[in-house]
């Protein structure tokens, strides 16, 4: 878990130096009294893309009217779709796809993923990305393409979904709510239509889940071993 926050944090690092780069200007010479010339950088401000707004339904209702999408990093994932290889950064509401093909200086494909919470979790799995957004529930996106990324489905929450695995054709949720966390199985072998199988509910808060063969580990107030067989 620190190495995916070390990595987070510094793919996080990488893409503001390469944005911070791509909108400086040319330097401007400006003569001095002694006719030596002397640079004034000009800097540009990058436009934010805003989520489009969402009109309420009478005055009685709110609504989500915006929201900036890029803040903190809280997950990082990583895989090879059509043989380049690509990084998945949650970052506030959304998810930076980056080309890592060269690993210095990674480059920007897409930043359309959003959510109308922040994410938390991410697996990549036959190029679908399953994206962790907490009390936004779970988004399935379809990646073959990654600069135009397409939403398959939604999972709603229980509470917040605050991480996912995927292990062949299931994905394992961990959603916590007001009686402690349950790990969900959801059958993704078609993953425009997600189906619950299985769930585990358990009194403690739980944050992250691993699975590796017949076993699930649910991270957070404690450890939770679950057999999945």
């Amino acid at each position: 878990m620190l190495a995916k926050a070390v990595a987070a944090a510094v793919l996080v690092g990488l893409v503001a130096m390469t944005f911070a780069c791509t909108s400086t200007a040319a330097p401007t010479p400006t003569a001095t009294p002694t006719d030596m010339p002397t640079p004034t950088p000009t800097r540009v401000a990058e436009t934010p893309t805003v989520q489009t707004p969402i009109a309420a339904s009478g005055p009685d209702k709110l609504a989500l009217v915006g929201l900036w999408p890029f803040g903190p990093s809280w997950a990082v994932e990583a895989g090879t779709v059509g043989g380049t290889p690509y990084a998945f950064l949650a970052s506030g509401g959304g998810v930076y796809i980056l080309d890592v093909s060269w690993p210095e200086a990674p480059k920007r494909v897409s930043d359309t993923i959003r959510s109308k919470s922040v994410v938390v979790g991410l697996a990549l799995s036959e190029n679908v990305l399953y994206v962790a957004a907490y009390d936004g529930g779970l988004l399935v996106y379809d990646v073959s393409s990654p600069a135009t990324p397409r939403l398959l489905s939604t999972v709603p929450a229980l509470g917040g979904v605050g991480d996912v695995a995927v292990q062949g054709h299931y994905a394992y949720l961990v959603d916590e709510h007001n009686l402690g966390s349950s790990l969900r199985i959801l059958d993704v072998s078609d993953p425009s239509q997600p189906k619950q199988v299985g769930e585990y509910v358990h009194r403690w808060r739980g944050f992250h889940v691993t699975v590796q063969g017949d076993w699930a580990y649910m991270e957070g107030e404690a450890l939770v071993t679950v057999d999945i067989s």
